[in-house]
């Protein structure tokens, strides 16, 4: 009786493994296509713009992608947490920045002096970084926790800013 409980309930672990990631698949991460109007969804929600800067070929922003990035959005544990966007650096989209005007994905990127990817970046609604960047994948066994963190800690400075606002 154990053996056959312990049996099914290996089953659907798999099961509910598999789901994930074919779920994961299909999910794709919003494109930073507009700083402007994610600004304002952010400061709405009040809430940090979480932006990787990707590049095509870069084999670690996949794992940032698909182990990270796509299983928040799956869960929805993070709908009023961040904003998460993906700019690919080496694309040649357009970018509507934070005053509406257009620039090149590169340029985008070069305003907030990105030379490495991954990079991930914390923004308030006007492009000001919130916490410390996270540049590459130094351990994906504790990746989840450092964004964790610093997206707590751009929450936390968000708040700390409308509190100040509101008590001058």
């Amino acid at each position: 009786m154990l053996k056959k409980s312990f049996s099914r309930l290996l089953l659907a672990a798999f099961g509910l493994f598999m789901l994930t990631g074919l779920q994961a698949n299909e999910v794709s991460i919003p494109v930073l296509n507009d700083l402007q109007a994610d600004g304002q969804a952010s400061q709405q929600k009040q809430v940090p713009i979480v932006v990787l800067f990707s590049a095509t070929h870069c084999g670690y922003c996949t794992i940032i992608k698909d182990d990270f990035l796509k299983p928040m959005l799956i869960s929805g544990d993070y709908t009023d947490k961040a904003v998460i966007r993906v700019i690919e650096i080496d694309s040649y989209a357009e970018v509507r920045d934070e005053n509406g005007r257009s620039v090149s994905a590169g340029a985008f990127a070069d305003r907030y002096d990105i030379s490495l990817t991954p990079t991930v970046a914390f923004l308030d609604a006007e492009g000001n970084e919130l916490a410390p960047r996270m540049v590459g994948v130094t351990t994906v066994e504790y990746y989840g926790g450092y964004l964790d963190a610093a997206i707590d800690t751009s929450r936390q400075q968000l708040h700390a800013r409308q509190q100040l606002a509101a008590n001058p």
